[in-house]
């Protein structure tokens, strides 16, 4: 009888999915006539096989977060949206799977939850916000640039149950980063106008600093890659303290962060740069205080890397013209106080947003070819507290800041129940990862990989915190003979 009700369920799912699907593509994909004939029942069951394989789905969609950029810019730049878009479509399949054979949340697991509810619920209102435009297409792209990624804190404690599941997963990452650094280097040193230099999109400007190219790598612009050299070497940070690597696999972990440090140097971004400094700096001051670094071969290893990363910067030439593009830029790009106040603080746009916003999907880059600059304001801004408060009001940048700062608590509590030092370190970097997301100075709505990333994240401590539970369970059942 159970498996009768399952599998209606099944059905009855994979039915209602064929008109969002349609709508998808017909309306963000723009497909029409054969081609979208043909486009739904291909992706239908395409979801219908990959949520049968919803951890290789999981997997697929890390991997298309990093060569997306390279398909879209290099390889197939005429089909760009689509490709941006079908990371989408990866997520449906392990999001089918959970809708037809069922969520268990737990409070206990996300006490937060409560808050994400309420940003959802506050999302779909500002669906039938009456300022927002009728155009489909744009609340479509809202509600995927700020829902899409939110059902990462349920797949990631299910792949990812163990410590060292998560530690083979950041070696793993670390290998795969190699290749992107040594990329990035040979943009750096080719001439401006040359293929690898190229942005997503044809009228875009390569940036420039110091008479040299602002580099990419794989990504799509810049922003893209400094997020993800602030998370990898956060990564790299973590696999190092806690130590646990054979000989190859520490050599190859050194080689990434020297590529690592080197690269943040040569995208010329002022961001990047400080956030892994200020990072690795309390994290180091934080973990001698705690005593999650105690042998002296661990001291010894990383003041070993501080100081050769020093002189690779100082003594090399690669080292020394990276850092010029840096401070010849961060010298000209304007106030440092005031970009930071503009994030923290999105004054600028509260008159005109008022309280409910302008609707969900307006103030997001990908909208402006849709809707332009018909509200008669400005649709683009860098700092994610100003858009957010344009499309969601002051009610909604509210909410949005109670649910950061829930999940941030509910991290602190997780580090403070937790025993084994490898899980306490992963915790201590992961919860000073989310400070600058939590004052606005990193974006995890509008750029996409961040956001990504942060869900991904928020995964990893929902994981330990469940392990964590678990363990302190069986401890305190336990009873000597």
């Amino acid at each position: 009888m159970y498996a009768r009700v399952q599998n209606n369920v099944h059905i009855a799912v994979a039915i209602l999915a064929v008109p969002v699907l349609a709508v998808l593509l017909w309306n963000l994909f723009d497909l029409r006539g054969m081609m979208f004939i043909t486009a739904v029942p291909i992706a239908v069951i395409g979801i219908l096989i990959g949520s049968q394989k919803w951890k290789f789905s999981v997997y697929a969609f890390m991997i298309w977060l990093i060569v997306e950029g390279a398909l879209r810019k290099w390889f197939l730049p005429e089909y760009s949206s689509y490709i941006f878009l079908f990371k989408y479509l990866i997520l449906l399949c392990p999001v089918f799977h959970f809708l037809t054979y069922g969520v268990n949340i737990k409070k206990r697991d996300y006490p937060f939850y409560p808050f994400i509810i309420i940003y959802l619920m506050w999302g779909i209102f500002e669906l039938i916000n009456p300022l927002v435009t009728n155009d489909i297409r744009v609340k479509l792209l809202g509600i995927m640039v700020h829902f899409a990624f939110i059902p990462l804190l349920y797949f990631v404690p299910l792949l990812l149950d163990d410590t060292d599941k998560m530690l083979r997963l950041f070696k793993a990452a670390i290998l795969i980063s190699i290749p992107i650094f040594i990329l990035g280097i040979y943009q750096y040193y080719s001439p401006i106008d040359s293929y690898v230099n190229i942005y997503v999109g044809e009228d875009n400007i390569i940036a420039q600093a110091a008479g040299k190219v602002r580099i990419t790598s794989v990504f799509s612009y810049i922003s893209t890659y400094a997020t993800y050299l602030t998370m990898i070497t956060l990564i790299i940070f973590i696999t190092i303290v806690i130590g646990r690597m054979k000989k190859i696999t520490m050599i190859i972990t050194y080689i990434s962060a020297f590529l690592a440090i080197v690269n943040a140097f040569m995208t010329g971004s002022r961001g990047v740069v400080y956030l892994i400094l200020i990072a690795v700096v309390i994290l180091l001051v934080l973990m001698l205080f705690l005593g999650l670094i105690k042998k002296k071969k661990n001291i010894l290893t990383i003041s070993a890397l501080a100081m050769v990363s020093v002189c690779t910067i100082l003594y090399t030439d690669y080292g020394q013209e990276s850092m010029h593009t840096f401070t010849e830029r961060a010298e000209k790009a304007g106030s440092v106080k005031d970009r930071v106040l503009t994030s923290v603080y999105p004054a600028n746009f509260i008159s005109q947003a008022g309280l409910v916003g302008l609707g969900i999907g307006k103030a997001y880059q990908g909208s402006t070819s849709f809707i332009g600059d018909n509200a008669g304001i400005l649709l683009y801004s860098e700092a994610e507290n100003e858009k957010l408060v344009l499309e969601m009001g002051i009610l909604g940048y509210l909410t949005f800041i109670l649910l950061k700062f829930s999940i941030f608590i509910f991290s602190i509590n997780t580090f403070r129940k937790a025993r084994d030092r490898a899980d306490k370190i992963i915790l201590l970097s992961l919860i000073v990862y989310q400070v600058p997301i939590i004052i606005g100075m990193q974006g995890i709505i509008y750029n996409t990989l961040s956001g990504a990333i942060y869900w991904f994240c928020i995964g990893l401590i929902v994981s330990i915190n469940r392990s964590v539970r678990n363990f302190n369970a069986k401890s305190f059942s336990y009873s000597p003979v």
